[in-house]
């Protein structure tokens, strides 16, 4: 991989891929084909992708000292890599990136991918779940896939056409491979807080759907408790992302974004009916608000047949996540981000070494000369999440993100 100059992040070269439609409740299906062809324009770069490498697991060797090296040590890296070997190397044409402890000095991290429908990568799904040997993860992203095709006008109007696979790699023996947690990132509109029957009916088209991920049969119980915890939105606020970890359990994991004050995060709470409430909590936000740390926060509340759990997970954006569109200009982005780092390392939330190379490895895009082309390499970091349980954080990660752009064949 050769180096051939970078620049800021001001502005990927890449503002379609992944996007999603806007929702509303009426969508016509030659608007929901067109914006379906819309979120797939990155065929150029899968296909130049796999003249590049044989699976991710092949690339990411490449990329090592560029993704975060000072967060994720070199057996890390190698599990990573050896888990991303079974995954097609097209999924660098979307976002892809790593969720790296902050709160313990092993320096190591988890992988997530997205899937986009239409793409070479979920073929690569359809494909493995059509195989000889069975995959219950292919299957159950096929049968997905395969839902949000034929519904484009119900489902697809709700959730988009792309989800998320978190895989957790860990330091075990190689063995029979876990299946990774599955997230769904509804359309922006589509489940805000405010819309009555129309929203717990679209709630239940998510719900739907990740049960048909997962293979799960539907569970009345959990589906309750979301719909208590989405009548329980502001107008203002949004469901953000609905999903699971199949193998930690049948929990729903839902992240409520778009909260901007402490005050606001209380009255959800409480509303929702959760009972984790304490002392922290408040002094948490509070404390980052007061640094300007965050532009909003999105809350993380697990539901279960025992209720809603007690662990709360605050997700810290310091900005719009925007990664496949124009940004802000870098300087503008980087201030709240170190005001972040700065308040957690304040704060005592995070070993410090590991705060420190994370403000030192800032949001940028530099184009690398790779032996299939040039492609514009994106890095950038996404958010911060704390999880605060029974009067103390337990955990703090940063989620991290790649992506690659082919931007010309190389040279004869």
């Amino acid at each position: 991989v050769r180096r051939a100059g970078a620049t800021g992040l001001a502005r990927p070269p890449y503002d379609r891929g992944g996007r999603q439609p806007r929702s509303g409740d009426r969508l016509s299906k030659t608007r929901i084909a067109k914006l379906s062809v819309a979120i797939n324009p990155c065929d150029a770069t899968e296909e130049s992708l796999t003249r590049e490498a044989g699976s991710l697991g092949e690339l990411l060797e490449q990329l090592r000292e560029r993704a975060f090296p000072r967060l994720i040590d070199a057996p890390a890296w190698d599990r990573i890599t050896a888990r991303a070997r079974e995954l097609p190397v097209t999924l660098a044409a979307f976002p892809f990136g790593f969720e790296a402890p902050l709160h313990e000095p092993e320096l190591r991290a988890d992988l997530g991918v997205t899937v986009a429908g239409g793409s070479r990568t979920a073929a690569f799904f359809r494909d493995r779940a059509s195989g000889k040997d069975t995959d219950t993860t292919a299957a159950g992203i096929a049968r997905l896939l395969d839902r949000m095709g034929q519904e484009a006008t119900s489902l697809q109007r709700v959730v988009g056409s792309r989800l998320m696979l978190e895989y957790d790699i860990d330091g075990k023996p190689q063995g029979r491979q876990s299946p990774p947690g599955i997230f769904l990132f509804p359309v922006d509109e589509a489940l805000a807080g405010g819309r009555g029957s129309a929203g717990l009916a679209d709630l239940g088209l998510a719900l739907d759907a990740l049960h048909t991920a997962t293979g799960w049969d539907p569970d009345c119980g959990a589906a309750r408790l979301a719909q208590r915890v989405y009548r329980a939105l502001a107008p203002a606020m949004r469901v953000q992302s609905v999903g699971a970890f199949p193998a930690r359990g049948r929990d729903i994991r839902l992240a409520l974004a778009n909260i901007r004050k402490m005050q606001e995060l209380t009255a959800f709470l409480e509303r929702a009916g959760w009972t984790g409430r304490d002392p922290l909590v408040d002094a948490t936000v509070s404390q980052l608000k007061q640094r300007s740390a965050f532009d909003y926060l999105a809350a993380h509340l697990d539901l279960g047949e025992k209720g809603i759990g007690p662990r709360l997970g605050l997700s810290c954006y310091v900005r719009k996540p925007q990664w496949l569109q124009a940004q802000s200009p870098p300087g503008r982005d980087m201030k709240p981000l170190a005001n972040l780092i700065d308040g957690l390392r304040v704060m005592g939330c995070g070993v410090a070494e590991k705060l420190s190379a994370l403000a030192d490895t800032p949001p940028g895009t530099e184009t690398l000369l790779m032996k299939s082309g040039a492609y514009t390499f994106v890095r950038g970091i996404s958010h911060l999440k704390l999880t605060l349980v029974r009067g103390r954080v337990e955990q703090v990660k940063a989620y991290v993100f790649l992506l690659l752009v082919a931007t010309g064949r190389p040279p004869a």
